[in-house]
């Protein structure tokens, strides 16, 4: 839309009219240097949509200034229309740099959100597998060091050779499978406590 009014000044600016009597040669000239920053501005900017530089538009603002000043009006009025819209179109560019900027920073981090929450998922997971099998084990762990006191006390009152050999035997087994299990509830404890540091949010 920018690109089609842009046209349409330089095609109102097509020479047609009477000119200003006043130092004809000035007016050439002034007009011609018009005409060739309004083709500058049109061949290097607006058609292929690149970025107006701050040097174009100060170029535009000090031509205006110099036709403002002088005596040509209708000069002037196409360079203030000119500086207008260029003021606008680089107005526009930096507004969708900005929000570009802005939609890049969002999308960062709203990835490094992501990565977080399957970090926490993550450790949601291995925390709850750990301490649940930390509590199966030590759950077994007393299960066997309780069949092994009875055990024991059975050995105690046992009445011969035989039968206190076999219940103490029994009472070993299990007692050494207490401390396995209980072993193994250690290992699963010291799994689930830095995985329930990496459940707090960053």
């Amino acid at each position: 839309m920018r690109r089609l009014i842009f046209l349409l000044v330089l095609a109102s600016a097509i020479p047609g009219g009477a000119q200003p009597a006043t130092d004809a040669a000035a007016y050439a000239r002034a007009e011609s240097d018009l005409r060739q920053a309004e083709q500058a501005l049109l061949e290097r900017y607006f058609l292929p949509e690149a970025d107006i530089t701050p040097e174009a538009l100060q170029e535009i603002e000090r031509l205006h200034g110099e036709l403002e000043d002088g005596y040509f009006r209708d000069l002037a009025q196409r360079s203030g229309l000119l500086q207008f819209l260029t003021r606008q179109e680089a107005e526009r560019q930096a507004a969708r740099r900005s929000g570009e900027e802005i939609a890049g920073r969002l999308l960062q981090e709203s990835r490094l959100e992501n990565r977080q929450a399957g970090v926490r998922r993550g450790s949601a997971t291995t925390f709850w597998s750990a301490l649940g099998s930390a509590a199966v084990c030590f759950a077994g762990s007393f299960g066997c060091w309780y069949a092994a006191g009875s055990l024991d006390r059975r050995y105690l009152a046992s009445t011969t050779t035989r039968e206190a050999a076999r219940l103490k035997a029994w009472s070993a087994l299990f007692a050494g499978a207490g401390y396995t299990a209980a072993g193994v509830g250690m290992i699963g404890v010291a799994i689930a406590v830095p995985a329930l540091a990496g459940l707090r949010p960053r």
